[in-house]
């Protein structure tokens, strides 16, 4: 297990964990044969300077951290049987996968994730509504609405549900709608064994990788997005781990993709092939490799997301080996000055 303060310093609210503490020695004396030794495990509600707060199946418990022997986060517990990858459950792979892709400012309202990142990307600038906000639903979002404002950000939501959900028939979905909310096309999360797509067919393509963040990658993402550097660095970098990948032509990047791991998963994203070098096979060669490392790194499951209209992209990763998991939609209102 890793030490109480990489653990505690590092992992966010919200976060699966197992904490090993030692027992009250006044519980421990009054049963005989009874271990000074206990293990909490469960969702990482509150962090202090003197104690953590972990909500286990029998209720939450306060440890002390001076009785924490070690702790370490987990993976999500598998909500149906079969194989990491499918046996997650919706909300649990939402919230994983924000350490694939770790917004500037995160801030909790009750189950509600809000993200802040200067405006760069959908998922580092949209509420993830998961759970009970702890509020009715119509005074959640006004309060989600005036974070935003505050911060110059339009109000958008990702609403995740079962691939071809009905955004209307969606509580959350049904009040935004209601507001004045726009949906785009929904967006599809993939998921895959990382040992299945790193043993796939892999085409003759040099693809260098990298943990570090250099000028000429992220300017090579530019070419196919607008970038604020202060936020993309910052996300790009913000995982625990991450890769970076480039296939080179002449010297040049031609094709870019990026690793964020976390744990038990990784996160495929920021994959880009130039218009000239493609149907190459430089993509299947980027994603390859990155799968590769996360197998390296004990990283069984993978995710990565797109447009569901994007028939070219889930040709090319369904035939990796990535299935459908589920589905979500950006809502947005335009900001309004409060």
């Amino acid at each position: 297990m890793r030490s109480v303060s990489a653990a505690f310093d590092a992992v966010h609210i919200g976060a699966r964990v197992v904490v090993r503490h030692r027992l009250d020695p006044a519980e421990s004396a009054a049963v005989p044969g009874r271990p000074s030794l206990t293990d909490s495990v469960g969702e990482l509600l509150e962090r202090t300077p003197s104690a953590v707060v972990v909500a286990t199946r029998r209720g939450p418990v306060t440890i002390p951290r001076d009785r924490i022997v070690a702790a370490k986060p987990l993976p999500p517990r598998p909500v149906r049987r079969g194989a990491p990858h499918r046996a997650v459950g919706i909300d649990d792979l939402q919230r994983t996968m924000v350490d694939a892709w770790p917004p500037m400012e995160r801030e909790r309202l009750g189950g509600w994730h809000l993200h802040a990142s200067r405006g760069f990307t959908g998922r580092g600038n949209s509420a993830l509504p998961l759970g009970d906000p702890g509020v009715p639903v119509d005074e959640a979002v006004t309060r989600t609405e005036q974070w935003y404002a505050a911060r110059g950000l339009p109000s958008t939501f990702m609403v995740a549900r079962p691939v071809g959900f009905d955004v209307t028939a969606d509580r959350v979905g049904a009040v935004l709608l209601e507001r004045g909310y726009t949906d785009r096309v929904p967006t599809l999360t993939l998921t895959a064994s990382s040992r299945v797509v790193a043993e796939g067919h892999a085409p003759d393509v040099a693809v260098e990788t990298g943990t570090e963040l250099t000028d000429e990658w992220l300017e090579a993402m530019a070419t196919y997005r607008r970038i604020d550097e202060v936020a993309a660095r910052a996300i790009l970098t913000g995982s625990s781990r991450q890769v970076f990948a480039t296939v080179r032509d002449g010297g040049r990047p031609v094709a870019i993709g990026r690793l964020g791991e976390g744990v038990g998963w990784a996160g495929v994203a920021a994959m880009w092939v130039a218009p000239t070098h493609r149907r190459r096979g430089l993509a299947r060669a980027v994603v390859g490799e990155l799968a590769r490392s996360a197998r390296a790194d004990g990283i069984p499951s993978l995710h990565l997301q797109t447009d569901s209209d994007n028939a070219a992209a889930l040709t090319l990763y369904e035939g990796l080996g990535f299935e459908r998991h589920h589905a979500y939609v950006y809502l947005t209102r335009p900001h309004r000055d409060p």
